[in-house]
């Protein structure tokens, strides 16, 4: 991904990537170089000061838009791998994404359930939207309906993986996730 979209930014980059890129290794590096621009000492960095002024002014804010970046970021990648296997595989590949999004959901209904025990925190909505692996409360827009320890019955009014999904025109992926 990183080599596509830095070649796409500038044709003329150079761009090694390790070929066992695990992130967290002691091995993962990568390396791009562009042709020489400006100089470093003669680029205005009072828009980079500013920016950084605004994140510690406004940290909240800014929290949320890059979080909502991130999700939709991931949201891509799920739609453009979805759309490949499909595409290849018809309905041999949407059952391997079913399955594999299947996985995935028990591992982190797994996954959360061993925090909230560990955090000895009883299994309730509120504890479960308070530690949900997505950031729920900072970029969805819910409507909560309904809201005991054992109910929960919301109206989504905005999810970024929709809002993605939409724009690129394939209401078939969004129900497989």
């Amino acid at each position: 991904i990183h080599q596509e979209l830095w070649m796409a930014y500038d044709s003329s980059m150079v761009v090694e990537i390790h070929e066992n890129l695990h992130k967290g290794d002691d091995q993962c590096w990568f390396k791009c170089r562009m042709e020489p621009g400006i100089p470093d000492e003669k680029i205005d960095k009072t828009v980079y000061q500013q920016l950084q002024q605004k994140i510690v002014d406004q940290p909240l804010e800014y929290t949320r838009l890059y979080i909502t970046r991130d999700t939709k970021l991931n949201s891509i990648l799920y739609y453009f791998l979805t759309d490949a296997i499909v595409t290849r595989f018809g309905d041999d590949g949407r059952r391997i994404v079913r399955n594999a999004v299947r996985e995935i959901g028990r591992r982190r209904g797994t996954e959360l359930r061993q925090k909230l025990m560990r955090s000895n925190l009883d299994s309730n909505w509120g504890n479960i939207l308070e530690n949900f692996d997505l950031a729920i409360k900072y970029v969805w827009n819910l409507q909560v309906l309904n809201q005991t320890s054992s109910t929960l019955e919301a109206r989504v009014h905005y999810c970024p993986f929709a809002e993605v999904w939409n724009e690129l025109n394939n209401k078939e992926v969004g129900p497989m996730f």
